[in-house]
């Protein structure tokens, strides 16, 4: 049974090595691309006497971003989150400190109009005690690794589960962050 649990943690460890390899080669491929993109046409003639002639085109081209974004439309500034549920975020704080926040659009998963927020703790202390007080959605937040980085998040999202908070605190970064719902 030990066998198989180190055979499988080894499997485990090769795939994620795997997905970091082709996580890389895929940046390597949009930046190629980016670097083509960026490169005015050119169309080679063939003159006459069997001669190259390159030909520049002054035609707009279209980046690799505008592509990958198309489906996106720009949404503007982030709004401000409802009120409430920042102040339940930002439990565990000291009295009288006011923590760094800031809001910006969730790049991950997240539910439609909902914004990403920041809050910067000013201790360690200050944060663990905010993960001591849990999820917004009644969970215990825990410590999970991915790809070798360590953070805390919902106990919900680590069993495979959701939780629409999407919580994950970074002690060497002093920071927590949440999805919330927009203020109405």
């Amino acid at each position: 049974m030990v066998e198989l649990l180190e055979r499988q943690i080894e499997l485990q460890e090769e795939h994620n090595e795997l997905l970091r390899e082709n996580s890389q080669l895929l940046g390597d491929v949009l930046n190629s691309l980016e670097t083509i993109s960026n490169r005015p046409p050119a169309v080679v003639n063939v003159g006459s006497g069997g001669t190259h002639v390159d030909t520049k085109i002054d035609a707009p081209h279209t980046s690799v971003k505008n592509i990958i974004n198309e489906g996106k439309k720009d949404r503007g500034p982030a709004p401000h989150p409802d009120s409430k549920l920042l102040l339940k975020a930002m439990e565990g704080t000291p009295d009288g400190y006011m923590p760094e926040v800031s809001f910006f659009w969730p790049t991950g998963k997240a539910n439609p109009g909902w914004v990403r927020v920041s809050i910067k703790h000013q201790s360690e202390e200050s944060l663990k005690a905010r993960v001591a007080c849990g999820c917004l959605c009644g969970q215990p937040i825990v410590l999970k690794e991915h790809n070798g980085e360590q953070f805390y998040s919902c106990e919900a999202l680590t069993k495979k589960g959701s939780c629409p908070y999407r919580p994950a605190a970074y002690l060497d970064k002093l920071t927590f962050l949440l999805n919330l719902p927009p203020a109405a």
